[in-house]
């Protein structure tokens, strides 16, 4: 049997490991080789660029006995989801407005949202994605913002060096 994350993200490893009995002397062989850190180890890091199926042969020492096993490593896109509504009303669902990240994610470089003149109502830079304590509670000066849509500049930063922009608008409703 293989052990191992079955999904990554891009540009990440997972490290694949076969559980063998009973124990003994075995010889072992990865498939296929690119991106296998030791193409002839019981365990092994790999680093597939997308969705691999990796096949690993097991021999014993007489080379009398040989099974083989198969597990494949999914590998997910970097990527952010933002939601376009919220509903800052204090109901603790969808209260504030945040970005959603995955692993890849290092950090939202810059949030700015804008009301329909143009100004700027919420600017934040340098904060983790995915945490609901660093969006906008749908307050400007202090006061709470009509129901309205509301539009957003989101700059984020990847683990791989990457920055994306995001434009898009977000539905107030209260």
């Amino acid at each position: 049997e293989i052990t191992g994350n079955q999904s990554i993200v891009e540009d990440d490893s997972t490290r694949l490991e076969v559980q063998i009995s009973p124990p003994g002397a075995y010889s072992y062989q990865w498939s296929p080789p690119t991106g296998v850190a030791c193409a002839n180890c019981p365990a092994t890091w790999v680093h597939p660029t997308n969705t691999t199926l990796y096949t690993v042969s097991v021999k014993n020492a007489s080379q009398a006995c040989q099974k083989s096993d198969k597990i494949t490593v999914s590998v997910l896109p970097c990527n952010v989801y933002i939601p376009d509504i919220f509903s800052p009303n204090n109901d603790q669902q969808n209260d504030i407005f945040f970005v959603h990240g995955n692993t890849c994610v290092k950090q939202i470089k810059e949030m700015v949202l804008y009301d329909r003149w143009g100004e700027v109502i919420y600017y934040k830079e340098n904060f983790p994605a995915s945490d609901s304590q660093q969006g906008w509670d749908g307050r400007y000066l202090g006061n709470i913002v009509g129901t309205g849509v509301y539009t957003y500049k989101i700059l984020v930063e990847f683990t791989n060096g990457k920055t994306n922009k995001y434009l898009g608008a977000v539905t107030l409703l209260r």
